[in-house]
């Protein structure tokens, strides 16, 4: 460098720092060289030595005959960027060694640390051996003819066969036409934002009930599984989706009901203050109660309760008969006064006898010397023996079929049940088992019922007054369907003035707990309801697995799918039915068209057999995941076109003092990335819901949820409108695809139509014609 030249001195400078050397006393002298050529000061032997001398390192670095004797030990100053080069090749070298030797120092202790934070730890550190290469690589300050010759072969590539310098495509002709004529440049950061319209978000251990009247979990539901609906519909789980830790709500209902469900998960709701149904979020539904216009006036639909097994069932309204006015401690005893229900008793007992044995008092027998069916069907269930205390409704039953179970309920309320002269349904008994099977029972029909105590009971016997035990009292409100079943002149005297009709179920508050794991479900449902905890009615990501397709098989690129939301299973099934055009509903339901399941075979064939598809649907991952499995593929498959990411909030941040500081990070990161392997990395983010509060509810990119760096780092921002999720009355499938950032070319607004799960080019003139003829006659929007 002393003799070397200006230009070659600096490119030197930009390669080399002084722990770039091994011997200390070398990296001291770079040092002391590079201060010089900072000042402007000449370099020499002499100014060299001087200023090792004032900072008192002159000795240590050999003296003055050291330096002269490395200088005349170069073999030409006119290939010192070359020696620099192998300086900084062997300072890389010695880096990537001791963080290697670092991982495997620390994979072999052992330690607090288990084995994922282990293996955690090395991606990070040869994330930083690959972080430093790059640095070392470094090119500094170019003069423009350099950066020219670069950019005149990059322009040449443009326009070959390769298509190695073409930006790629986004697989939608319009939106395509409108980041022509670069497309989606490489090393760019595209961001797709959008506000979740489908969110059930509910904790781990809230139950979902099946078709087949048993439960599971959220935790445990699969995919295929058949779910009970809100009116009997065939509903299938069509995608599980894990949420992370989320914001928790307790939503209880007017008869005590409680559910906990996520700040996201979605309510169909209606009341008396606006006309049809809505659909609200539990955190829009917490603000709406908080307002005196809605509390008490906000209702969830009732359950039709058309769910549940066949099964070889005593008759229903016989069991819930014995279990109201049954004796079953040793025979089959009944003790009625009413003439409809022992009229009833004996018909539906048949051929079996109801035999008169003094006062109320009846037998049910059969034949001498033949087996009672009703007492080993009873025994069967578990009930003979038990005391008027112990009765309970097998359980069984409650995964019965609707027809049983509706039985059940009118013979416990024809006989211990009775109608205020109100009309409130009301019934008693002395067993709290069977009077919570009572309220179990309501509600697993769509109905309302709430359990209190009573005491201070008094009977009169042979005229003297004794004292009754205490019985729980149910207090229900019944849908008319269920009501009409109720022929015992005795209640319906009264019945007239009760009427649940279909108001629903009324919400009583919304109150936030703590926060917990959570998992949401879609399923194929029309309206995209299930059933929840309680029997309570609840409610239940496209473009981006299309962009992966498009690059696979047209650009003939890899395309990475990380996914933190949706199993590697459930994307593949969605990217079938986009290339194919196939609805996937068929692989659940079945199909009577086989042509349909080989056109699914063909083109999920195409997909696998491109080898261009990759998909990791780790939980939780980190940057440094992402970036050492992008690397990977690249080693593997010599490039990467496209890296996706669904979604920024789920993905597991370094620790910041906020969430936006923290996801900022790995924007920055993916930014990088992207730079690095020459691709297109694709950013799915969730929208923060105070644009539901606007009139204009079509996003912009500061509404990204958790972060406001996106809009800093991204080179797109995408946003995704439907003005159907928020007007039943607009149509469903149509779509605005809303570029509103691109700093390689222009904005505007691309409209398209989802069907089947993807998302297809619409005609551009046409909707264009339509949203100016709404424009021209605005409507309310939907709104609170």
């Amino acid at each position: 460098m002393l003799d070397g030249g200006e230009e070659r001195s600096q490119k030197v400078l930009a390669m080399l720092k002084p722990e770039s050397f091994y011997n200390k006393a070398h990296g001291a002298i770079f040092e002391a060289v590079r201060d010089l050529l900072k000042r402007n000061q000449p370099v020499d032997l002499l100014t060299v030595s001087d200023e090792l001398g004032r900072r008192g390192l002159l000795e240590q670095t050999g003296g003055f005959a050291y330096l002269a004797e490395i200088s005349k030990g170069v073999p030409s100053v006119a290939n010192i960027v070359h020696y620099a080069a192998a300086v900084r090749d062997c300072a890389m070298e010695r880096y990537a060694i001791s963080k290697l030797a670092e991982a495997t120092e620390m994979l072999y202790t052992r330690s607090t640390m288990n084995a994922v934070e282990k293996l955690e730890a090395v991606s990070t550190l040869t994330s930083q051996i690959s972080d430093y290469a790059k640095t070392g690589n470094r090119r500094g300050a170019r003069a423009l003819i350099d950066v020219m010759d670069d950019w005149l072969r990059e322009v040449e590539g443009r326009f070959d066969n390769t298509g190695a310098h073409r930006g790629l495509s986004t697989g939608i002709p319009s939106l395509d036409a409108m980041l022509e004529p670069k497309g989606l440049v490489k090393g760019s950061l595209f961001v797709i934002g959008a506000r979740p319209k489908m969110g059930k978000a509910m904790a781990l251990d809230a139950k979902i009930l099946l078709q087949d009247g048993t439960w599971t979990t959220h935790g445990e539901i699969k995919v295929g599984q058949k779910v009970a609906s809100v009116d009997g519909s065939a509903s299938l789980v069509t995608g599980v989706f894990p949420q992370g830790v989320r914001k928790m709500y307790q939503v209880t209902f007017e008869d005590g009901r409680t559910v906990k469900a996520a700040d996201s998960h979605l309510w169909e709701i209606s009341s008396s203050k606006f006309d049809g149904n809505r659909i609200v979020d539990t955190e829009k539904l917490e603000e709406m109660l908080q307002r005196v216009r809605y509390q008490g006036r906000l209702c969830i639909p009732s359950l039709s309760g058309d769910f549940g097994a066949s099964a070889d069932h005593v008759d229903g309204w016989v069991l819930g008969a014995l279990l109201g006015d049954g004796s079953l401690t040793k025979s089959v005893k009944f003790t009625n006064s009413e003439d409809y229900v022992l009229s009833r008793m004996a018909a539906s007992v048949a051929p079996l006898n109801l035999c008169h044995v003094g006062g109320n008092d009846y037998t049910i027998t059969h034949h001498r010397g033949c087996k009672n069916p009703l007492l080993d069907k009873l025994r069967e269930y578990g009930l003979v023996g038990r005391t008027a205390q112990e009765k309970e409704i097998p359980e069984s039953i409650f995964s019965a079929e609707k027809e049983t179970r509706i039985g059940v309920l009118i013979g416990l309320l024809e006989t211990d049940g009775w109608v205020e002269k109100f009309g409130c349904i009301r019934f008693s008994s002395a067993s709290k088992k069977l009077s919570q099977g009572v309220v179990k029972l309501v509600h697993s029909l769509g109905g309302t019922a709430r359990e209190t105590m009573r005491t201070d009971i008094s009977y009169t016997y042979k005229g003297e007054t004794l004292q009754g035990l205490d019985a729980q009292m149910v207090s229900m409100k019944l849908p008319d369907e269920i009501l009409e079943c109720i022929k015992s002149p005795r209640l319906r005297a009264n019945l007239g003035i009760n009427r649940l009709g279909n108001r629903g179920v009324g919400i009583k508050s919304v109150i936030e707990i703590e926060p917990e794991e959570c998992l949401c479900i879609m399923v194929s449902h029309p309206r995209h309801l299930y059933v929840t905890d309680g029997y309570i009615v609840t409610h239940n990501t496209t473009l981006y697995s299309q962009m992966a397709i498009n690059t696979a098989m047209r650009e003939k690129l890899p395309a990475v799918l990380f996914s933190l939301e949706m199993p590697d299973k459930q994307i593949f099934e969605r990217m079938v039915g986009q290339a194919s055009g196939v609805n996937t509903d068929i692989f659940y339901r079945g199909s009577d068209n086989d042509t349909d399941f080989a056109l699914a075979n063909g083109h999920a064939m195409e997909l696998v057999q491109s080898g261009n598809l990759f998909i990791d649907d780790t939980p939780g991952i980190t940057l440094a995941h992402i970036v050492a499995e992008s690397r990977r593929i690249k080693r593997e498959k010599g490039a990467v076109g496209m890296v996706m990411v669904d979604y920024l909030t789920l993905m597991t941040g370094e620790k910041a003092d906020r969430n936006d500081l923290s996801f900022g990070l790995i924007t920055k990161g993916l930014k990088n990335l992207a730079k690095e392997l020459g691709c297109v990395v694709v950013l799915l983010t969730q929208l923060n819901r105070d644009l539901e509060k606007r009139t204009n509810k079509r996003p912009l990119p500061s509404d990204s949820r958790d972060t406001g760096q996106i809009e800093q780092d991204c080179d797109y921002w995408l946003g995704i409108y439907r003005e159907g999720a928020y007007d039943e009355n607009y149509p469903q499938h149509e779509t605005e695809l809303l570029l509103r950032l691109n700093r390689h070319g222009k904005t505007g607004v691309v409209y398209a139509e989802q069907k089947n799960g993807a998302i297809y080019d619409a005609d551009q003139l046409a909707y264009q014609a339509k949203a100016a003829e709404r424009e021209a006659k605005p409507q309310k929007r939907g709104g609170f």
